[in-house]
């Protein structure tokens, strides 16, 4: 027996475990540990300019996913309320997913600069 509650699910405490060590692993990547303030203050301009290049690419997403479903919603009349919902969901759920695809991309971008500001030895300690 695995854990004594109702509640317990083992497939989805395996899943969040999984979730969880990718991230570790990738955290350890982009770690400043070892950089000084210097290096410090050089990963921190980077993260900043990648989150607000992030931002807008996420703001571009939302935008188009906002424009289809006003454009559904304008051809709502000859459709059942069902199929709407549907289209409407579909269109969430691929934002969602390039939204994801963005934001490990920047994590692999952020990851890679932090690398090259490491391999500087004026940033170093």
């Amino acid at each position: 027996m695995a854990y004594a509650s109702k509640y317990y699910d083992p497939v989805k405490a395996h899943e969040y475990y999984m979730n969880y060590r990718k991230k570790g692993l990738r955290k350890k990547r982009s770690s400043t540990k070892g950089l000084s303030e210097r290096g410090k203050a050089a990963a921190k301009m980077v993260k900043e300019a990648l989150m607000e290049e992030r931002k807008a690419q996420y703001k571009a997403v939302t935008e188009q996913v906002s424009a289809k479903i006003k454009e559904l919603r304008k051809r709502m009349k000859g459709m059942s309320k069902e199929s709407i919902k549907a289209e409407v969901e579909k269109l969430r759920a691929e934002a969602k997913k390039l939204k994801t695809q963005i934001k490990e991309a920047f994590d692999e971008k952020y990851a890679q600069e932090v690398e090259q500001i490491r391999s500087d030895k004026q940033f170093r300690k």
